[in-house]
């Protein structure tokens, strides 16, 4: 009874380190690709592309914050990176990389 109890535990750590991570890595190819499409439409009010990368990022850290706090050790630098490599593909995808989105990036983890 007990070691089923133990393996209940055990599975259930692994199941919610599996959708931490998945969750992230999902979040991150949605952010990838909002992030990289040309933009067609003209901008909206000043300043909420902030508030965007603010959601988004926030977003992307919160599952693993939720449900494996342990991996935020490893997702935070990696989002960051992740950011400051989109800011830097940007340019090359019709798109403007500015080190103040980047530097909002910082701010919010």
């Amino acid at each position: 009874m007990i070691a089923l109890f133990v393996n209940d535990i055990l599975l259930n750590k692994r199941k919610r380190r599996i959708m931490a991570l998945g969750l992230t890595l999902v979040l991150s190819i949605i952010i990838a690709i909002l992030t990289l499409l040309p933009v067609s439409a003209p901008q909206g009010v000043p300043g909420t592309d902030k508030a965007h990368h603010l959601l988004g990022f926030a977003a992307l850290t919160l599952p693993s914050a939720l449900l494996y706090p342990r991996s935020l050790a490893i997702v935070l630098p990696c989002s960051l990176l992740f950011g400051g490599a989109i800011e830097l593909i940007q340019p090359y995808v019709g798109r403007q990389g500015k080190f103040a989105d980047f530097s909002q990036m910082l701010w919010v983890h």
